[in-house]
């Protein structure tokens, strides 16, 4: 990989590179201007794929993120990897081979905080209860007062009140390993929420990271928490994850331990696949949800995929939901309806609103 970098930025001498930790790379790209920044990001991912295929490793265990931003003469060294690993974090939560910029957001914000900084945030906002839960309702499509779902969202309160968005503080959390204490955090308030009486929701869904199903003794505290909801509320709970990583005889363990207690289980983000396909075959879900605008690709009006047409199969036979997620307009909509998709969630039809 040190090689392919090198063979990428060799016809520029003013180009920096180096290895700046096990398995982190870095280039100062002085005089450049953002389109070549963003081609020779590209390259470098073409090279690293060939790489890892000429030793016949499987793509979704090793691959590779870049994050970068711009830099200043007045920028400091700490201030621009902090933005650096920013990006990157923000990069590996979108998934393998992705390429993000940092957003150049208030430059006193949280956001260019360093890892331990970041690290110390995060346990204060848990500590300070600085996390605020808010929702938004997965509704059916032809009727959206017809509520399937309300999913729960993190915002993080900073002292001029104002709210960031899970985007901004959650990339870090995952590089930090930080996942499964704010998971348990949201399970915590949740309970208290649900004990009080205080929700106006009746069906309430809990997204979990990576973490807390590889980590035993988070898993043990999670089916733990989940039986106290049972013994507190009757509220309908749905909890859901991306399956990223995590291996299906866990998944579908989850899964069966849910249905027995009358809850339901999701799979968040889904791409199609051979791999997902089987997953979901496995696991049997009670829904997937899936990106709009990678659905609308997969599934077109006048020209059905072959493995969406297996998809569609698969969910009917088992009786899985396909929810489309992040809809932002009103075309949106009408070509979901067009294809026969049940059920949504996005902006379109409302913003997230906050909880209680």
């Amino acid at each position: 990989i040190a090689n392919s970098i090198e063979q990428t930025i060799c016809h520029n001498y003013e180009y920096i590179a180096s290895k700046i930790g096990a398995e982190d790379f870095a280039i100062l790209a002085p005089t450049t201007s953002e389109e070549e920044l963003v081609f020779l990001c590209s390259k470098i991912i073409e090279f690293t794929r060939k790489i890892i295929k000429s030793f016949e490793l499987n793509e979704k265990k090793y691959f590779i993120n870049i994050g970068y931003c711009k830099y200043y003469i007045n920028s400091n060294i700490k201030e621009l990897f902090s933005k650096a690993d920013f990006a990157l974090a923000a990069s590996k939560s979108k998934g393998a081979y992705k390429i993000e910029k940092y957003t150049n957001l208030d430059e006193d914000s949280c956001t260019i905080l360093g890892k331990e900084a970041w690290a110390k945030e995060l346990q204060s906002a848990i500590e300070e209860d600085k996390f605020k839960l808010a929702y938004q309702d997965v509704v059916n499509i032809e009727n959206s007062s017809d509520i399937f779902q309300s999913e729960l969202f993190l915002r993080l309160k900073e002292e001029n009140d104002c709210f960031y968005t899970a985007g901004y503080f959650m990339p870090m959390a995952e590089e930090l390993k930080f996942v499964s204490k704010i998971d348990h955090f949201v399970i915590s308030k949740v309970t208290q929420m649900l004990s009080k009486g205080s929700s106006t929701c009746r069906t309430l869904c809990i997204n979990l990271g990576t973490n807390i199903f590889l980590q035993s003794d988070d898993f043990e505290k999670l089916e733990e928490s989940i039986i106290k909801f049972k013994q507190i509320s009757r509220c309908k709970l749905y909890f859901e994850t991306k399956s990223l990583n995590i291996p299906n005889n866990i998944l579908l363990k989850f899964s069966k331990f849910l249905k027995e207690l009358g809850y339901g289980f999701g799979l968040d983000s889904f791409t199609l696949d051979s791999e997902s396909l089987i997953s979901i075959q496995e696991i049997k879900p009670s829904y997937i949800k899936i990106h709009t605008p990678y659905l609308l690709d997969l599934i077109d009006e006048n020209n059905i995929s072959s493995p969406s047409k297996s998809l569609r199969i698969i969910a009917d036979s088992i009786d899985i939901k396909i929810i489309a997620s992040h809809v932002e307009n009103s075309e949106q909509k009408e070509k979901l309806q067009n294809i026969g998709i049940k059920y949504m969630q996005g902006n379109f039809i409302e913003e997230p609103k906050f909880l209680g």
